[in-house]
């Protein structure tokens, strides 16, 4: 199975904790240390100043500061994050994925659920959280719901509402001890299993409503304007001509890939939806060294996930 789970980190399921760190490239720790400054216009004092309100938090392995924090921030391990998802298991939650992104600024750990199926072509769909934690002190301890498509290796963020809201991460302490912390991850793993069952009942609903040529084109062409921009009727300068081109090519791909899967998950609301949140997932060009790391972040993160957020939440209102 190749998802965006897959472009970085490590396969750690059934791994010890020792080994699971160790292969996902995150057996180190992080310590909060002083800052110390010199006086830059005496070019002959030697003399270091420091201050009590800010502090550096530092991978003790190569020393290389990954962010700034108050003097309340307190350090949350990878070991100590990985103890707690190992605690976390049980039949119907698996560690899965592990991994750093952004040299160790943020790491996390992908957990598995048990599969369901969306409607009467059985459209299978893995439900996930992604615990990550922050080390850069920008990026709390959090839980992200997911749930990954199969057929077309679709990832998406389990924050449908009836509605525009979008709030896809649950966050959790960076404060206070590690039972605490538990006892809100444990919590957070009921959140998911809740908006698991939410998300099923709602993409049911989709995979239910039938549609035609007419009421597809009708959802993607007010889709669209939604989430790009204005579809000109009369265009008049170039830019309208340039507009209407892009709308006409991205379409005939969301068609496209709705012709390929109707055989697979039917012709209905939830296999329209899916054609778009698959272009999002698989037809951004994304360059550079860090090009795995940018699509995991946007796929699961950024305006890609907002994207299809918002994409499933305007298929829930033509039902």
């Amino acid at each position: 199975m190749s998802s965006v789970f897959n472009f970085v980190g490590a396969t750690v399921e059934g791994l010890s904790l020792e080994k699971a760190t160790s292969l996902a490239e995150m057996n180190w720790s992080v310590s909060k240390r002083p800052i110390y400054v010199t006086d830059i216009f005496d070019k002959d004092n030697t003399e270091l100043y420091s201050t009590n309100k800010f502090f550096a938090t530092t991978r003790d392995d190569t020393n290389q500061v990954l962010g700034i924090v108050g003097p309340d921030y307190q350090v949350v391990q990878n070991s100590e994050l990985a103890y707690m998802c190992e605690r976390l298991q049980g039949s119907d939650v698996k560690i899965e994925t592990a991994g750093i992104l952004d040299n160790g600024r943020r790491v996390f750990i992908q957990m598995r659920g048990n599969a369901f199926d969306v409607g009467p072509k059985h459209d299978t769909n893995i439900p996930y959280t992604l615990f990550t934690n922050g080390h850069d002190g920008q990026w709390p301890l959090s839980s992200l719901p997911t749930s990954y498509r199969v057929i077309c290796q679709n990832t998406l963020n389990m924050a449908l509402q009836n509605g525009s809201k979008t709030n896809m991460i649950i966050s959790i302490r960076h404060t206070g001890n590690m039972q605490d912390r538990l006892e809100s991850m444990f919590q957070s793993i009921q959140n998911w299993k809740d908006r698991t069952v939410t998300f099923q009942n709602q993409v049911e609903l989709l995979a239910r409503k039938e549609v035609n040529t007419e009421l597809v084109q009708s959802f993607w062409t007010n889709l669209y304007v939604n989430l790009f921009g204005d579809i000109h009727a009369n265009p008049t300068t170039e830019e309208h001509l340039d507009n209407n081109k892009s709308a006409m090519s991205t379409m005939t791909t969301w068609s496209n890939t709705f012709d390929s899967e109707v055989k697979l998950s039917g012709a209905n609301m939830w296999t329209a939806a899916n054609a778009v949140t698959s272009w999002l997932d698989h037809n951004q060009i994304y360059r550079g060294v860090k090009k795995n790391e940018n699509r995991f972040n946007d796929t699961l993160f950024g305006t890609g996930a907002k994207e299809k957020v918002r994409t499933m939440n305007y298929a829930l209102t033509a039902i």
